[in-house]
């Protein structure tokens, strides 16, 4: 095995053991020190892949939105009402929230306001989320569905921050459960987006 493959294969092993000591322990008693030990490596192993914590549970973070939202685009029906297009992925992103609250508020205020490579992919998924969206608005505003006054990027982003909005409530326990979130933003984005 080459040493790319080794390192790539250690670094997925570190991934691999954060996942699991995030999920089984949560993110304050996931020390390095644990998820070296679950990986089988050194500490100076983690630090060397990953930097620190912060940029560990980032790359965990942001690899666990990327299937959830592969898994959104590959179910999507293209044929379904614009609304429930805009809507598919985040039931999907509520549910992931949802399995492990508390997990999820710490890996979410830990990824957000990072710096650096771990915050540029947030960054950078947050952007693609919105592009796809504004997509999805284009379709609605050329078969009728959606108000054709609003720019697609500015009803995507518009969008956005009703469902992170929503997605917060969630997380705090005022909307009791995924279809109660599902039901206000579907409200909300009715009410900024529907073809009247």
């Amino acid at each position: 095995m080459s040493r790319r493959a080794r390192m790539e294969q250690t670094r997925t092993q570190v991934f691999d053991a954060a996942r699991s000591c995030f999920r089984e322990l949560g993110f304050q008693a996931s020390t390095i020190a644990a998820i070296a030990r679950r990986a089988g490596v050194s500490v100076g192993t983690v630090h060397l892949h990953f930097g620190d914590k912060q940029n560990l549970v980032a790359a965990a973070f942001h690899q666990d939105l990327e299937d959830v939202l592969a898994s959104a685009w590959a179910t999507l029906d293209p044929q379904a009402p614009a609304i429930d297009q805009l809507l598919h992925p985040a039931r999907l992103l509520y549910t992931w929230y949802a399995a492990s609250p508390e997990l999820a508020r710490d890996l979410l205020s830990s990824a957000l306001f990072l710096n650096g490579p771990g915050g540029d992919g947030f960054d950078d998924q947050v952007l693609r989320f919105v592009a796809r969206q504004a997509l999805v608005i284009e379709r609605g505003q050329a078969t009728g569905e959606l108000r054709t006054d609003v720019p697609a990027a500015l009803g995507a982003q518009g969008f956005f921050a009703d469902y992170f909005l929503t997605l917060v409530s969630g997380l705090r326990g005022h909307l009791p459960g995924v279809d109660e979130q599902l039901q206000l933003l579907e409200a909300l984005t009715r009410a900024r987006l529907e073809a009247r």
